[in-house]
């Protein structure tokens, strides 16, 4: 009767090694990411996007597990009148990968506010950033390892 629930804990211990360098578990655990200070990583990201972007109306964020993806989207609500070209994705990436932590991968998009509608990236990201994966029509998917490409 002892081996079953030795073998048990056996393999949650095996299951949470394996999975402990994963973000999602980790947030599954002990909670949202923080910075050094306690506050919450989506309003360091939220507050750094918005000051890099002064043009925008607003800026929001989300969390959600993808997989075992720790996923964080950031969405920027951008007037119709100012251009959206590689400039303001540039900044806005900069201003992503220079502050956030624990999340695996952030969606990061745009929408148009006069138009009510999601903004087209496909043609600027790929100006901004030729050397990372293109964005999907109107969402740009930013790993941690592309953080030094955005960086550089």
């Amino acid at each position: 009767m002892a081996r079953r629930p030795l073998a048990t804990l056996a393999a949650a211990l095996t299951l949470t090694l394996v999975l402990g360098g994963c973000n999602a578990m980790r947030d599954q655990v002990s909670g949202p990411p923080l910075d050094e200070n306690g506050v919450a990583i989506t309003k360091v990201v939220k507050d750094a996007v918005a000051e890099a972007l002064p043009d925008a109306v607003e800026t929001n964020t989300s969390t959600h597990l993808d997989g075992f993806a720790n996923t964080l989207t950031v969405t920027v609500r951008w007037p119709d009148e100012v251009p959206l070209d590689a400039t303001p994705l540039q900044d806005g990436a900069r201003a992503i990968c220079e502050n956030v932590k624990g999340y695996d991968v952030v969606n990061f998009g745009f929408y148009l506010v006069g138009a009510e509608r999601r903004a087209g990236i496909l043609d600027a990201w790929s100006q901004a950033f030729p050397d990372l994966p293109p964005a999907r029509d109107t969402v740009a998917r930013i790993w941690e390892d592309d953080c030094p490409v955005v960086l550089a």
